[in-house]
């Protein structure tokens, strides 16, 4: 009976001593260029720098600079042309002990566009989440991305507080 007071004491001592608005730990991520599978010229590039942009906001998340990246990737392949493909994403990602990568990819589907977003633990390869964003148009796609990348951070564990100050 002594025991299960102590523990009950000690668990309640717990709970109201940890700073419940602590910031998670500041994870950093590297993001590769999304795989545009539409055939259309207008998603090359800005689906990435979305996902920068919208991470970037984020005060748990630390974005694996594009200079970084770019010796990195020198690093890696002789060539001087470096784009960072997701095949080369979680070897760059070891390379710089970033904590995850995030790689994307956008479809057409019939008349509609997808982007699809999944984040992976550089060391290990485990996924740890992933989303997916539908639009009619082209034009529609980034916003549709935004509010999914809103439920990426917080599958990533950066709180609701957070994600709905920015």
């Amino acid at each position: 009976m002594v025991t299960l007071a102590i523990v009950v004491i000690s668990g309640l001592v717990y709970v109201l001593m940890r700073d419940p608005f602590a910031a998670p730990p500041v994870r950093s991520i590297l993001i590769t260029e999304f795989d545009n599978h539409t055939g259309e010229p207008v998603f090359d590039r800005i689906l990435r720098r979305s996902a920068i942009i919208q991470l970037s906001q984020s005060p748990a998340f630390r974005i694996v600079s594009d200079d970084t990246i770019a010796s990195t990737l020198r690093l890696m392949r002789p060539s001087a042309e470096v784009e960072l493909s997701a095949e080369y994403g979680r070897e760059a990602c070891i390379r710089e002990g970033a904590d995850a990568v995030l790689q994307g990819q956008v479809d057409r589907v019939g008349r509609r566009y997808l982007v699809s977003m999944q984040a992976v633990a550089c060391q290990s390869g485990e996924h740890l989440a992933s989303v997916a964003a539908q639009a009619d148009e082209p034009g529609a796609l980034l916003d549709a991305m935004s509010r999914e990348m809103n439920k990426l951070r917080a599958k990533l564990g950066e709180s609701m507080r957070s994600i709905s100050s920015q």
